[in-house]
């Protein structure tokens, strides 16, 4: 074992069903499976869900045709659509997000060009003003829309929140959600078929759409890996029940153990420098396989059940140890980057706590070239 992550399926199942039992019973539920699963691993992710899942959704459309080796549920790309992507999505189980009238008009072109019919969601923008529609180019869209039924069905209208995660006002999420109803209403009342609306990722479903049906569509990301959005969603939902589990534990082995003296020096750049004879371990992880430089002289491992602090700079591919305190390290031994070990635990929160980031960046980071295993 080089390095491996460790992807529980009990706790993937344990989420997606705390979830599911926390909102209305006919709410659906759109798991997102962007950014290789926020870094679990889409291959080994995407069979736990299937089964327990309405819809899935990424943002690249690559990942959406990789997806469909796991899932034939319908599967929307949030990041949109164009050119060569559109003829190879077209009639299957792809749905494509549209946020401008522009792009809408180039999948109708291709439709009708091709024979096919697309499947869209609309992107409407209530105040993240990043993406999405407003409300002139909602109602050009559902014009559009309505002319070119033969080739364009519409599946949903969707939003998403900007100051919900980390903020104990819910002012503006309010004031979004208020929007939002413009573009439900103007949907209703324009255009002739059933279309499914959906705001909340997991910050939203845990604040708005508890037992309520708000929404007919939720989107949880972060919860299904078992992160919260933010340290205040966690404080103030865990004790009431959300007790979301991680997923992801992130392991590798000593390579090798050996002792430095007494003022000699460590790694690139000699950041560390030992005040006494000190006993290392190298473990072979190191930025270019995701984890932070910020990990240089401030970050720690778990080896034996025991906090081993990170000696130096952070290499490209391998870390130093201090092992000194340890009971006879050996070549192989296991090391916990990320998970529990005896009654040690680092999570992605202290990490990213470490990082000066977030938890999503974490594991998203982490290459997608290491091993992942579902246990």
């Amino acid at each position: 074992m080089k390095s491996q992550i460790h992807i529980s399926r009990a706790n993937l199942e344990h989420n997606i069903t705390l979830i599911k039992n926390y909102i209305h019973p006919r709410t659906k539920i759109m798991s997102v499976v962007k950014a290789n699963a926020y870094g679990h691993g889409l291959s080994q992710v995407a069979p736990t869900l299937d089964p327990l899942t309405d819809y899935f959704a990424v943002y690249h459309f690559e990942s959406a045709v990789e997806l469909q080796e796991y899932t034939d549920k319908s599967i929307l790309v949030l990041g949109g659509a164009c050119g060569d992507e559109l003829i190879r999505s077209g009639g299957g189980n792809i749905m494509i997000s549209v946020f401008s009238v522009a792009s809408l008009q180039e999948i109708i072109s291709v439709a009708k060009r091709n024979k096919t019919v697309f499947t869209v969601h609309l992107s409407t923008n209530t105040g993240l003003n990043r993406e999405g529609l407003d409300q002139e180019g909602f109602e050009k869209s559902i014009s559009l829309i309505t002319e070119n039924k033969d080739c364009i069905t519409l599946q949903g209208v969707y939003s998403h929140f900007a100051n919900i995660e980390d903020t104990s006002d819910p002012s503006y999420a309010t004031m979004q959600i208020e929007r939002f109803q413009w573009f439900k209403k103007y949907t209703q009342d324009n255009f002739a078929g059933e279309v499914e609306f959906h705001i909340s990722s997991t910050a939203g479903t845990m604040v708005y759409e508890k037992d309520l049906g708000i929404s007919d569509i939720v989107r949880p990301g972060i919860g299904l890996y078992g992160m919260y959005p933010s340290k205040y969603l966690e404080l103030e939902y865990k004790p009431k029940g959300f007790e979301l589990r991680p997923v992801l534990e992130w392991k590798t082995e000593i390579r090798k153990v050996g002792t430095v003296r007494a003022g000699e020096s460590v790694s690139y750049g000699c950041t560390w420098t030992a005040t006494r004879e000190t006993r290392y371990a190298t473990i072979p992880i190191g930025y270019s396989d995701g984890l932070s430089r910020k990990f240089s002289n401030t970050g720690y491992v778990l080896i034996q059940g025991q906090k081993c602090p990170i000696l130096g700079r952070e290499a490209m591919n391998l870390h130093v140890i201090d092992v000194s305190h340890l009971d006879s390290p050996r070549i192989g031994e296991e090391v916990v980057i990320l998970g529990r070990q005896s009654d040690q635990h680092i999570t992605a929160e202290s990490l990213a706590d470490l990082f000066g980031t977030i938890n999503y960046e974490v594991t998203t980071a982490i290459d997608r070239s290491l091993e992942r295993i579902i246990v």
